[in-house]
């Protein structure tokens, strides 16, 4: 049997004689279009619409001050709901999951009483046991909602995002799912929402649902926004780099050799680093021992389900967003966070670690 990763780059196991199927296909593929693609397919490696930052674009914001933000479980869907009922004009959402049926319920309402609605969404979410994204699809349609399937240009479209009236951005780490949103009889997670009315930030979010609905490529240039697969790899390991006292991390997975080696280093360096993840299954026990031996410190929190993807430094700089510590996550999918600097929103992060901290089990 062989180990592949799922969209967030989790392992899963397989038959030996399904992998060469696959992979054979993916020779096939690359045989017609004169490209060889990389095993389990990378569309975006070869695509002309994923580019790679330098200079300036890769530096790390100084980071969103004024911004809100929102935790589940505790705050269950209404912040959602609330702004697209709220909307006057328009609504973008560009999500991994939408299943949740009070959000597609607030989409149907705003579209129902002229509200510009456009939902993009991933075609391909990984397993089996989620709605059918055709079935969202065509839900959506009935609605009088403009809605389709994300650019294929990314091997996934794992960011969590909704435009309200070209004027209020909302990014998240969670899914909208009942899970993701308050949660449900079968799973509560942790996740983080921030709201952004800053300009620069709602302009670049625009443009990026504009190229991702158009299947074109955006032009990206605001520091505090971290997208994939542009800048989030150079941005994320700039902010690890950048800790001198702690560094405090909440993600559903750890799967990246680099940002591994860079957190150790972080310990090296005196940084008191602490991560918190969601159980055994989502990183390797070679990995979790590395991490261990080099000085890093590992829990496990079992409940709420850590879904989160938060990164604080030295308590003054956050990330929030839809990206997890794996490859295809920050080099292959779409995916968009932001870099906070709100002494507000940082506590509240900050407080809700150390609620999990304190009920998770070490690795």
């Amino acid at each position: 049997m062989a180990s592949i990763r799922n969209a967030h780059g989790q392992r899963r196991i397989v038959w030996g004689a399904l992998l060469m199927v696959a992979l054979v296909a993916v020779v096939v593929a690359g045989l017609r279009t004169g490209l060889l693609a990389l095993p389990f397919g990378n569309p975006s490696i070869s695509s002309p619409h994923v580019l790679t930052c330098t200079g300036d674009d890769c530096a790390l914001g100084q980071g969103l001050r004024g911004v809100q933000l929102f935790v589940e479980p505790r705050d269950g869907a209404t912040p959602i709901t609330n702004a697209i009922l709220g909307a006057t004009r328009s609504v973008c959402v560009e999500v991994y999951l939408l299943t949740d049926s009070r959000v597609m319920d607030a989409l149907a309402e705003d579209a129902q009483r002229g509200v510009d609605v456009r939902v993009l969404l991933e075609a391909h979410p990984f397993g089996g046991d989620v709605a059918s994204p055709q079935r969202t699809i065509d839900t959506l349609a009935l609605s009088g909602i403009q809605a389709k399937f994300a650019n294929p240009a990314y091997t996934y479209t794992h960011a969590k995002m909704l435009i309200i009236d070209n004027a209020t951005l909302y990014v998240l780490t969670a899914n909208l799912s009942r899970s993701g949103l308050g949660g449900s009889s079968l799973a509560r997670n942790r996740e983080f929402g921030v709201v952004d009315t800053h300009t620069d930030d709602v302009a670049e979010a625009l443009a990026i649902f504009q190229a991702d609905w158009n299947r074109t490529r955006p032009a990206l240039h605001d520091g505090n926004m971290v997208v994939s697969p542009f800048n989030a790899r150079a941005k994320i390991m700039a902010l690890l780099a950048l800790a001198r006292t702690s560094l405090v991390i909440e993600d559903e997975e750890m799967y990246d050799p680099a940002a591994e080696t860079a957190l150790i280093a972080a310990a090296h360096r005196g940084v008191r680093v602490r991560l918190v993840l969601p159980d055994p299954s989502m990183i390797a026990a070679s990995d979790a021992a590395r991490l261990k031996s080099g000085g890093v410190r590992v829990e496990y929190v079992s409940a709420p389900y850590i879904h989160a993807k938060v990164i604080v430094a030295d308590g003054r700089l956050a990330f929030v967003g839809s990206e997890n510590f794996s490859p295809t996550s920050l080099d292959q999918n779409r995916e968009v966070g932001l870099l906070l600097a709100d002494t507000s929103a940082l506590a509240t992060i900050a407080a809700t670690f150390e609620r999990d901290w304190v009920v998770g089990q070490p690795a």
